[in-house]
């Protein structure tokens, strides 16, 4: 190892938490936007899913990838082995592997169906097209949720956690994630407002499960993938029906304020966690 390899090394472990950011960005922007330019065309014509998750595959990996390299270099709280070990699924955890998904569907389904969804729309959905929210959730687990969970709760959320109150550690997550997904506040307010809801609530639920499954990535790529998909079923199923997009719109706010409330709920029942 000459100088400069030397003095690299040193200043990723001296600047972790700097460096990690600045991976995510560079991995997920300079590397993920040429990807998704190459192969969005070639996937345009497969299906739902696959056209809109594949794409972005290199992006949502960018915090995953950030991740292992800085273990490898000998940054952050523990090595890459350990970090990697917290993707295998654990039996103890299978509970809230099947919980969490129903949960998340019965929240996502109430609130379209307050933002106007017909009940009757809402079970044809589901009985027409249920393999679709099966194959919508598990590309989410496998894509965006183990993508973006091993680098944002697997590697930053512990190790600013040495330093810093959990609490603190949630709020300088919900910075540093809202500003890695920049394009998302040039959508508009009816889409921005709601959106910050639902990760500001994804941020703080994703660190209660965090303490409550000793950081097990899995479970919560599970937690992501279930936000996501019965969200992005519905937005698939209402863009075919008139006046479909305003039901979206609807829907997407109408989510917004139920997880802020479940959120608020069970912060406040679990305040002791939060000074840790």
């Amino acid at each position: 190892m000459d100088a400069t390899d030397i003095s690299r090394t040193g200043f990723i472990t001296r600047r972790r938490v700097a460096s990690f950011i600045g991976l995510t960005f560079i991995i997920s922007y300079l590397f993920g936007i040429p990807f998704n330019m190459l192969i969005s065309p070639l996937v345009k014509d497969t299906n739902e899913v696959t056209s809109v998750l594949l794409p972005r595959l290199i992006t949502v990996y960018g915090p995953a990838i950030a991740a292992v390299i800085l273990t490898l270099s000998g940054a952050g709280p523990f090595s890459t082995k350990t970090l990697l070990n917290k993707l295998i699924p654990q039996a103890r955890y299978t509970g809230w592997c099947l919980a969490i998904p129903f949960i998340c569907l019965l929240i996502t389904f109430m609130s379209f169906a307050i933002a106007g969804v017909s009940v009757a729309q809402l079970g044809q959905f589901l009985v027409r097209d249920w393999h679709w929210l099966i194959f919508q959730l598990i590309g989410q687990v496998f894509i965006v949720g183990i993508g973006e969970e091993l680098g944002w709760r697997g590697w930053l959320l512990p190790t600013l956690a040495q330093r810093q109150s959990l609490i603190t550690c949630v709020l300088l997550t919900i910075v540093i994630w809202g500003l890695w997904h920049l394009p998302v506040f040039f959508s508009g307010y009816q889409i921005v407002v709601p959106w910050l809801m639902m990760l500001g609530s994804l941020a703080f639920l994703t660190a209660w499960l965090w303490f409550k499954v000793n950081g097990n990535i899995f479970v919560l790529a599970t937690m992501h993938a279930s936000f996501n998909a019965p969200e992005a079923f519905m937005e698939n199923r209402l863009h075919d029906i008139k006046g479909g997009e305003d039901l979206i719109l609807a829907g997407w706010a109408t989510l917004g304020y139920v997880y802020v409330v479940i959120t608020f709920i069970i912060v406040i029942s679990n305040r002791e966690i939060w000074r840790k």
